[in-house]
C-alpha cells in the first residue's frame, strides 16, 4: 500500500509527535498530506516526499524555534501554501513558519545552511507558478473521496 498510496489523511487524529522516519516507507509519489487540526508543535523536515503538491499543516500549535529549523528550511524549499502557523514565541505567534526566518537566524548553523539554500528559496529570486500546486478547498475536497 505504501507504494500506491497518494493521498493521505492524518488530520484531526490528535497527533501531538512525528518521528523523522514516520513516512519513509511512502512512495515518493504522495501527492498529498493532510496533517491539519492536530497538537504537533513540531515537524521534522520531510525530503522523501518530494513530489507533494498540497501539505496541509494548519491548525496545529507550531513552537518556532530552534528545533523547528529543518522543517522551516524544507518548507522555504517547497513552493507550496502550507498553512503552518507559529503558535508561540510570543514575539512570533500568528507568523508563517515558512516566513519566520528572523526567530531561526539565532540557531547554531543557521548561517553555514543558509549560503546552501537553493536559488528559488533565496530573497529576490524570481518564482515561477507551479501548476497544480495551489492551496484550495476544492482540490482537497475533491481528493478526500481518492483515498
Amino acid at each position: 500500500m505504501g507504494r500506491s498510496l497518494q493521498h493521505l489523511f492524518l488530520n484531526s487524529s490528535g497527533l501531538e509527535q512525528i518521528s523523522p522516519g514516520a513516512f519513509s516507507g511512502l512512495s515518493p509519489r504522495l501527492q498529498s498530506l493532510h496533517l491539519q487540526k492536530n497538537q504537533l508543535r513540531t515537524l521534522p523536515a520531510l525530503p522523501s516526499l518530494s513530489q507533494l503538491e498540497l501539505i496541509d499543516l494548519s491548525g496545529n500549535p507550531f513552537h518556532c524555534d530552534c528545533q523547528l529549523l529543518p522543517l522551516h528550511r524544507w518548507l522555504t524549499g517547497l513552493n507550496l501554501r502550507v498553512g503552518a502557523i507559529c503558535a508561540t514565541p510570543p514575539r512570533v505567534q500568528g507568523q508563517r513558519v515558512k516566513a519566520a526566518a528572523a526567530v531561526f537566524e539565532a540557531c547554531p548553523g543557521w548561517a553555514a545552511r543558509k549560503a546552501k539554500r537553493t536559488p528559488a528559496s533565496r530573497p529576490g529570486a524570481r518564482k515561477t507558478p507551479t501548476k497544480g500546486r495551489k492551496w484550495g478547498a476544492n482540490k482537497v475536497g475533491k481528493e478526500r473521496g481518492r483515498l
